[in-house]
């Protein structure tokens, strides 16, 4: 039996396509419910045709229709291209392997495409880096004042042990002066 699409419904409100192309219908985001309504041409009982339907890119494998609703709904599909198939049988168990199919394409939020993804990707990255780069500036600065401190402790090391040293050179100087006088009155017992 011929089988037809008869309408396609998303969150209750009609969906219409272009006549006379075969350019998928487009469906707006933000939309949650989707119903598709269809039915066969059948005068010899038609309260006895049986129907299967697959939502390519979503179903693995047909699904048996509800024969008195004829309707497939499908809900919160994510953005892509899909194809709805329908086919129906009539009452001899003769079956309509062409059926009828719609295609259509759930359009995406922004925040669900690529670019915004890849732009989310880079931001992550970046803040990453600038955190990773503000610990390792912090850290340098805090070995650099540490390094700091023991130079300045150095110099003052440094300034004491020189200061040190001449007062230790100096006294010995003079003892080796006063020994040396020491030395020369000791020749000259008179003195």
């Amino acid at each position: 039996p011929p089988v037809m699409i008869e309408r396609v419904m998303a969150n209750g409100k009609l969906l219409t396509q272009n006549s006379g192309t075969n350019a998928p219908l487009i469906i707006p985001p933000g939309q949650q419910r989707f119903e598709f309504h269809f039915t066969g041409l059948s005068y010899v009982a038609p309260e006895k045709m049986s129907f299967k339907y697959q939502l390519e890119g979503w179903d693995p494998e047909w699904m048996p229709a509800d024969n008195d609703k004829r309707m497939a709904s499908y809900s919160f599909l994510p953005p892509g291209k899909y194809t709805f198939h329908v086919r129906a049988c009539n009452s001899d168990g003769v079956w309509n392997n062409v059926g009828a199919s719609l295609a259509f394409i759930v359009e995406p939020h922004f925040w669900q495409t690529w670019w915004f993804r890849a732009l989310g990707i880079g931001l992550a990255t970046a803040l990453v880096a600038g955190v990773v780069l503000f610990i390792t500036r912090r850290r340098m600065q805090h070995k650099l004042d540490i390094l700091h401190r023991q130079q300045a402790v150095e110099r003052e090391r440094t300034r004491i042990a020189k200061d040190i040293h001449d007062d230790l050179g100096a006294n010995l100087t003079r003892i080796s002066l006063l020994s040396k006088s020491a030395h020369g009155e000791l020749e000259n017992p008179a003195q």
